[in-house]
């Protein structure tokens, strides 16, 4: 009866528990000079990936984001394509992706961001 208790506890402690998203760090690639970029840049973005989504999030920028996910032999395992205006928000669902290390790439007109991200 008391180990029951104990494991009811435990449950109810690690369903109360909140999950944190992981950032993805991006470098951009794309749109350079000289090894520089050409213009400074005021698109803003982020991405994240929380349980079985990536999150994106692109901030002062108009017009069609392509999203690609690769693995790592460079194969293209997902892509979605979606237009903002100013400011927008889109996820990717990569729940049947099995677990290893993939490149997310985030193309906006002529810049590409690429970051690297960890299924689990």
């Amino acid at each position: 009866m008391m180990k029951t208790k104990i494991i009811l506890v435990l449950v109810f402690l690690l369903s109360i528990m909140p999950i944190y998203s992981k950032p993805i760090s991006f470098r951009m690639k794309g749109a350079f000079q000289r090894g520089c970029p050409r213009m400074p840049s005021i698109t803003k973005v982020e991405a994240d990936y929380e349980g079985e989504d990536i999150a994106v999030n692109i901030q002062k920028y108009s017009g069609t984001v392509w999203i690609c996910i690769y693995d790592v032999d460079g194969n293209l395992v997902s892509s979605i394509a979606d237009t903002i205006t100013k400011n927008g928000f889109i996820t990717q669902n990569v729940a049947n992706l099995p677990t290893g290390e993939y490149t997310l790439c985030i193309a906006l007109n002529n810049v590409t961001y690429e970051g690297t991200f960890y299924i689990e």
